[in-house]
């Protein structure tokens, strides 16, 4: 598949592969393996059509959608066999790591779940092995470009295990007083290679480099690993509230650095006529980055916040950074086919790619339009029924809650689009559609319970329809879910029945979304399993 679009518009949009691999070798190696296929090496090979899988998330035309995406499945599965199978032994080096990499990466913009076999953890266990955490110095024998690369490569698995964990809600198996080893320089690959004897002199900070967006991640490194290691440590260490506002400015500091960085170098290039600067892709996707830390810093304030005044700062903030990543999924208008190439990654994306989709974003604004619901309702006088008299104040709060409602509904209709588009990815529509009828049953007042019941009921009917559109419309041979699903018909759909089983009781903990959720917010205590 000769698509150098597919190659380079990834190369260009991930800056994780950018600080993986030496961009010049990489062409270099590329143009070589079309002029002589036979002599390449087979960790090119890998590494090649693990940035052609991640390259088509960002494909434009949509019309071979499901073709690419299955020709992606198999590449990675491929890649995967090649990594921990018979050959194992072999890929126990650079090249191997940095396929690991690259697979995990792949994996997450491809919708496919983690595996056992190849996690962060693994990735990082192999890097430790080959000494990256330990500081050059320490090995003689390597050359510069062999230093340089292998901080690059140790930066980029450490930011690999870092959002695992974060995602995991696991343990840090790394603490940074454990590792000695230097930052990335800010350097374009041109400026040094294999035979180069001294490093050049490393860039000013604001200049844009093939480095340069690692390095500004690395700066927040410490920040986010102690915000990680508070929020899941074994040891069950109490996460105070001063430390969550010095943490939390920090990784705001962080947010408008990155911001600055991007006014000052977006018309820089990295090479001149060949490679553009900084984009609105870049900018929106790390600040998303760095803000989900920001979300699962503050949530368990926020949620204290509804009784005790004194955490009223950190509901504000969580807030901000939620409405911020919200408003990204603005530029997301399926079923135009006139999408950017952030929207491309949220609609396959796994995990913290799944951005102003994502499950964070979904329960931070929905936890917070239910409670100044709850704060409005609180003031009206003992015994008042509906329709209530709204004063002044009332139609203040409900213009106020008013951009958040619209962007959940943006955020529930696009969500409806992606299982039209047959991804069968239910519960984050589903759990939506349950806050947002939550929010008009209050509104109104309204009985909830009853409302929700008939709300889900109505959505997993939408859900069904849909996707038995989807699964009518492709063959067998272009469907993707076919990989890893037996049956090639779906199966009879009670709805009554479902829902009896997602409702047996009145309320479920959801402890996994937010801790001790209150009684009173039922939607956030619900567990939708579908």
């Amino acid at each position: 598949m000769h698509n150098d679009f597919t190659v380079s518009n990834c190369i260009v949009n991930n800056d994780a592969i950018v600080g993986l691999i030496d961009i010049q070798f990489f062409w270099e190696e590329y143009r070589r393996f079309w002029a002589q296929p036979q002599s390449t090496s087979t960790h090119f090979l890998m590494k090649l059509v693990l940035i052609l899988a991640l390259g088509t998330t960002f494909y434009p035309d949509r019309s071979n959608r499901m073709h690419l995406r299955r020709l992606a499945h198999t590449w990675i599965y491929a890649v995967q066999w090649w990594l921990v199978g018979p050959s194992e032994k072999s890929t126990v080096n650079l090249d191997g790591l940095q396929v690991g990499c690259l697979l995990l990466l792949a994996r997450q913009t491809n919708s496919l779940p983690g595996t056992s076999w190849l996690s962060a953890g693994s990735v990082l266990r192999m890097a430790m092995a080959m000494g990256l955490l330990r500081s050059p110095e320490l090995f003689p024998v390597l050359s510069v470009y062999q230093s340089e690369m292998r901080a690059r490569l140790w930066a980029t698995v450490l930011e690999l295990t870092l959002l695992s964990m974060l995602d995991a809600a696991m343990p840090l198996p790394f603490s940074l007083q454990d590792i000695d080893c230097t930052a990335p320089s800010n350097l374009d690959d041109e400026q040094f290679g294999p035979e180069t004897e001294m490093l050049p002199t490393p860039q000013s900070s604001k200049r844009l480099t093939d480095s340069s967006i690692q390095v500004l991640l690395f700066k927040s490194l410490p920040v986010r690993v102690e915000v990680v290691w508070l929020l899941n440590n074994q040891h069950h260490q109490e996460l105070s509230y001063e430390t969550a506002l010095r943490l939390g400015n920090e990784l705001r500091s962080a947010c408008r650095d990155l911001a600055s960085f991007f006014g000052t170098s977006r018309n820089q290039s990295r090479h001149a006529g060949r490679t553009p600067g900084m984009t609105n892709f870049h900018l929106r996707f790390l600040d998303t980055y760095l803000r989900r830390y920001i979300l699962f810093l503050y949530r368990p304030f926020m949620i204290q916040a509804r009784k005790d005044p004194r955490f009223y700062l950190s509901r504000k903030l969580c807030l901000e950074s939620c409405i911020v990543v919200a408003s990204y999924a603005d530029h997301l208008n399926l079923p135009s086919d006139a999408l950017d190439d952030l929207s491309h990654l949220t609609i396959v994306g796994r995990g913290s790619f799944k951005g102003a989709l994502s499950f964070d974003v979904i329960t931070s604004l929905g936890l917070e339009i239910i409670t100044q619901l709850e704060e409005e309702a609180s003031t009206r006088p003992l015994g008042s029924s509906p329709p209530f008299v709204a004063d002044s104040m009332d139609e203040l709060a409900k213009a106020h809650r008013a951009p958040l409602i619209r962007s959940l509904e943006h955020i529930q209709e696009q969500l409806l689009q992606i299982i039209a588009l047959g991804n069968p990815s239910l519960k984050r529509y589903n759990f939506l559609s349950a806050i947002l009828s939550q929010i008009r049953a209050m509104e109104s007042g309204q009985p909830i319970q009853p409302a929700i019941y008939e709300t889900i009921k109505e959505s997993l009917k939408n859900c069904y329809v849909l996707l038995e559109a989807s699964h009518t419309a492709s063959s067998p041979q272009d469907s993707v879910e076919s990989l890893t699903t037996g049956p090639d018909s779906l199966p009879g759909f009670d709805l009554d029945a479902l829902v009896s089983i997602i409702f047996p009781f009145p309320l479920f903990s959801l402890t996994f979304l937010l801790p001790s959720p209150p009684p009173s917010f039922y939607v956030l205590a619900v567990g939708l399993t579908v």
